[in-house]
């Protein structure tokens, strides 16, 4: 991800309020999520172009994906609050992907190795 640009910390200052001084002492200590600060960003931009009424969704998408330089789906899920659903093993409770939740049955590799040890 990249760096936060003097433009990108005025614009979050006015959308969370707080004051750019504020936040850029945040940002040089590490304290701010890069990724959810892009996502306020990409939302808010979405909303203020959309709002202008004379743009398709896929539209807004492409031009704020080259503006952020990220990719389309990324720009599609931080402006339609779209995150990927976390999975957790039914038997330990360890957060696994929704793929090994799938093919274990919502076992972790953990867990099916101990029921196959058990047989």
């Amino acid at each position: 991800m990249k760096k936060l640009t003097d433009s990108e910390f005025q614009a979050l200052s006015e959308i969370s309020g707080a004051p750019y001084d504020v936040l850029s002492v945040l940002y040089a200590q590490n304290l701010l999520h890069v990724p959810t600060v892009f996502a306020m960003l990409i939302k808010a931009d979405y909303a203020r172009i959309k709002g202008i009424g004379n743009y398709k969704a896929e539209q807004i998408i492409t031009a704020l994906s080259a503006k952020y330089q990220v990719s389309r789906s990324y720009i599609r899920n931080a402006a339609f609050g779209r995150t990927q659903k976390k999975q957790y093993c039914i038997e330990c409770g360890h957060e696994i992907s929704s793929d090994e939740y799938t093919r274990g049955k919502g076992l972790c590799k953990s867990c099916v190795t101990k029921h196959i040890q058990q047989l």
